[in-house]
């Protein structure tokens, strides 16, 4: 029941039951908690506030900061449950920026090819994909950046 309550705290993003599950998992198979989490929940998705409200403009401004990422995480350490020297890996998938001012624009997707080659990205706008760099896609202004766990 614990566990339930834990999740209805994360009520917004509806991971409740993910996370009552991950409990009795972790007790049936010898699991840190992080790692039964991350077995219930595959990806992780990071978003980068980029609006903000400027006060002497008196008015929301979008930041055209890039935010640097990696194509590999390992969030353990950063997990309350997670046992020491553990890993719980993570390979970036996709990045999906706004292109635009603070009141629209248009989004675009930057996709890893599925092959697993880390150098082969593709930009999705609309009904045209491009082939790119990696470097390319490192110079995005991230807005989404999502994570699948490697097995």
């Amino acid at each position: 029941l614990a566990s339930y309550y834990g999740g209805i705290c994360l009520g917004p993003v509806n991971t409740a039951a993910g996370h009552a599950l991950a409990y009795p998992l972790g007790t049936r198979l010898s699991l840190p908690h992080g790692l039964a989490n991350a077995i219930i929940f595959p990806h992780v998705c990071f978003h980068i506030q980029r609006r903000y409200y400027d006060a002497a403009t008196d008015r929301m401004v979008k930041s055209a900061q890039i935010v640097a990422f990696s194509q590999i995480i390992d969030i353990a350490p950063f997990c309350a449950y997670s046992s020491k020297g553990s890993s719980m890996t993570y390979r970036l998938m996709s990045i999906i920026e706004h292109r635009g001012s603070a009141h629209g624009g248009h989004y675009v997707t930057y996709r890893r090819n599925r092959s697993g080659d880390a150098s082969s990205w593709f930009v999705v706008s609309d009904d045209n994909v491009t082939a790119i760099s990696w470097e390319e896609v490192r110079r995005s202004q991230a807005y989404m950046l999502i994570y699948e766990a490697v097995p």
